[in-house]
């Protein structure tokens, strides 16, 4: 239900660093990812998104148009919910980094494993 207040409640910096939390909790494929608008339209929760503003976007399907859409007003609000007086969110969103700084130096050592063999046998 969209509201008469489009108060923003973080900075374009607060909220971008926010949502790359919110995104640790997602795979590589499906983040959040910020998008200009094309057109005028209206985000999952009824707040308009008006052409040339930065929305949010996350694949939730299959299907080209399995597209979830939310405003930065309405990102702002989700992530504000998720972590306002929530010290484990920061909790988990930084163990998740680094669990995944950890699997990608095992993946870089398997590549680098994997080349220095194939130097070996030429």
């Amino acid at each position: 239900m969209p509201t008469k207040s489009h108060q923003q409640i973080y900075t374009d910096a607060e909220l971008s660093n926010l949502v790359a939390k919110l995104n640790l909790f997602y795979t590589d494929f499906s983040p959040w990812r910020p998008t200009s608008a094309r057109k005028h339209h209206q985000d999952l929760f009824g707040e308009e998104i008006c052409e040339g503003e930065t929305y949010y976007e996350r694949h939730a399907g299959a299907a080209f148009h399995d597209v979830i859409k939310l405003s930065a007003l309405s990102m702002g609000r989700l992530v504000y919910c998720l972590t306002y007086c929530n010290y484990r969110f920061d909790d988990l969103a930084q163990r998740l980094s680094e669990i995944a700084h950890e699997h990608n130096q095992a993946q870089a050592k398997k590549i680098n494993f994997r080349d220095a063999a194939s130097d070996q046998k030429t």
